[in-house]
């Protein structure tokens, strides 16, 4: 054949992913745990402190420059970090736009990206956009990409009526291009005063935005977040399963 054929993906880990929440709900504890079939961890790219109660690989950046030497460190040993890790986890999104953001109003002596005398027609979300997707590309060609973001009550249009639902806490057009890279977007709900066990939702509704391209994993998961592992397993055997039908 002069194209070879794809293989069907039978590893979670290997599907990219927008997991959101509020904040302490165990986003970054159950990303954590998103090794590979084969035991490749997972490596992070981390904008915050906070991750001294996990043990994982990690790098911390503190801005865009940061970030930007980070990716020339991941170029350059692009072979070494697919042998090594399963996928990256950026955490937190969030952050990565809002350093950009800045970035770009600090290089060009503009107050906010829609000051119309330094970026008229809408040319400074054009840079944002052109530069963030660039660097995106980077991750998304060495390794599948794990986002995650808080959460925000958000309005939208449901069966005809505008009603408030959860949704990630991200620019609109930095929400657009990771909708349209991820394989999934899952929202963990909290319990409720203890009442109940605190979920991964996989499937949209009228209380969040979620959803998966593959049909398996259109579902809710109970999280324990003193044992993630337990619901990582739970979601491979899903996926796994899911493929082989």
């Amino acid at each position: 054949m002069l194209f070879p054929k794809s293989e069907i993906n039978k590893d979670f880990s290997q599907t990219s992913k927008l997991i959101y929440g509020f904040p302490k709900t165990g986003k970054s504890t159950l990303c954590s745990h998103f090794k590979s079939i084969d035991g490749r961890p997972p490596l992070f790219i981390a904008t915050e402190d906070g991750h001294g109660a996990l043990e994982v690989f990690f790098q911390r950046i503190t801005d865009w420059n940061d970030f930007e030497k980070l990716l020339v460190t991941i170029k350059n040993h692009k072979t070494t970090i697919q042998n090594e890790h399963s996928c990256f986890v950026v955490d937190i999104l969030s952050d990565l736009d809002l350093w950009l953001t800045r970035k770009i109003c600090y290089d060009n002596r503009a107050q906010h990206l829609f000051d119309d005398k330094i970026f008229p027609y809408g040319k400074g979300s054009s840079i944002h956009k052109n530069l963030f997707q660039a660097a995106m590309s980077v991750l998304f060609g060495i390794l599948p990409v794990n986002f995650i973001a808080h959460s925000k009550e958000k309005e939208v249009m449901w069966e005809g009526e505008k009603i408030k639902v959860q949704a990630p806490s991200l620019s609109t057009g930095v929400m657009e291009y990771i909708n349209g890279k991820v394989d999934m977007i899952g929202w963990i709900s909290p319990s409720r005063a203890g009442k109940d066990m605190p979920r991964i939702i996989f499937k949209g509704s009228d209380t969040c935005l979620a959803g998966s391209r593959y049909k398996s994993l259109v579902r809710e998961f109970n999280y324990n977040p003193a044992n993630p592992g337990e619901v990582y397993l739970e979601m491979q055997t899903t996926f796994e399963e899911g493929m082989n039908t």
